[in-house]
């Protein structure tokens, strides 16, 4: 058991743009991860870990700032300008109101990429402040107390539309991402299945849920940020055995065998990890029909 592993707190970004003529009718970000780091070869949501100059006063006190609202200063104000600053230094992606050209932002992704406080040093200059308004919290995914390695990882969504672009090229950063690609939910998985991507439980069980999304339900869901707090309750999986080929097996909040379930709840929502050679080369997500209480 790793349950005494510290734990860093993260933050990533699910960005959606519209993709007429696919199914489902938009496309993710999606970055793969270097071979040579912590998650080497892994295909992900931008992201990572937050900086101390995300906790700096000046991004409330600017007065060229938009007011943070009140659902994302609830969460943690800290938390969304990381996602919007790992997002832009692994991706080129920067989800702004007033998207800057390209050429001038190329220069600022290196300086913010080696130096995390010069994030807001470029806002100002540019007068390009991050859109924070336009961020749905979507989820608290916190590592097992199993792994070495732990994170309390928390996610947001916007969409790019013709109300806020992006500016930048997207392009990945070429040292912890190798590949920045936008693709369909259901694309995403499809390679999955197949065996020529890998991920992570969390990517995995938001790209089925975002599978079974449209471009105007998200946009619907980001048009209301400003005033809506989604409800969201952390996910920290739990080891419960392993199946009866041998792979580790994990319940998920709503699952009978979890910590979180009342005495008498009945009910499967858990995620067994199917391994190759040492190496987690599947994901299955097993959900009951019906969950509740034992009469």
């Amino acid at each position: 058991m790793c349950s005494t592993t510290s734990i860093r707190t993260a933050a990533s970004l699910i960005v959606c743009r519209l993709s007429a003529g696919s199914t489902p009718d938009f496309s993710v970000l999606l970055l793969k991860r270097s071979p040579h780091g912590a998650f080497g070869g892994l295909t992900v949501f931008p992201g990572g870990a937050i900086s101390p100059s995300d906790f700096d006063p000046l991004w409330t006190r600017s007065t060229s700032h938009s007011t943070i609202p009140s659902p994302i200063s609830k969460v943690g104000s800290h938390l969304a300008i990381a996602a919007l600053r790992e997002t832009f230094e692994e991706s080129g992606v920067y989800i702004t109101h007033n998207p800057p050209d390209s050429s001038i932002l190329q220069d600022w992704r290196g300086r913010v990429y080696n130096d995390a406080s010069q994030f807001r040093v470029m806002a100002n200059q540019l007068n390009a402040y991050p859109a924070l308004s336009r961020l749905v919290y979507w989820a608290n995914w916190i590592t097992p107390t199993t792994m070495p390695k732990r994170f309390d990882t928390h996610f947001f969504m916007t969409v790019v539309d013709q109300e806020c672009g992006w500016g930048g090229r997207v392009a990945a950063d070429g040292d912890e991402t190798i590949t920045a690609e936008w693709m369909t939910p259901t694309h995403a998985l499809s390679l999955f299945e197949q065996k020529k991507i890998t991920t992570l439980p969390p990517q995995f069980i938001m790209l089925k849920e975002l599978s079974t999304m449209s471009f105007s339900q998200l946009k619907g869901m980001v048009d209301s940020a400003h005033t809506y707090l989604r409800p969201i309750e952390p996910i920290l999986p739990e080891y419960i055995g392993k199946s009866g080929q041998g792979d580790v097996v994990m319940a998920l909040p709503g699952d009978e065998r979890h910590s979180t379930s009342s005495p008498g709840w009945t009910g499967k929502r858990r995620i067994t990890l199917v391994k190759e050679n040492g190496l987690v080369t599947g994901l299955k997500l097993e959900e009951s029909t019906t969950t509740g209480l034992k009469l």
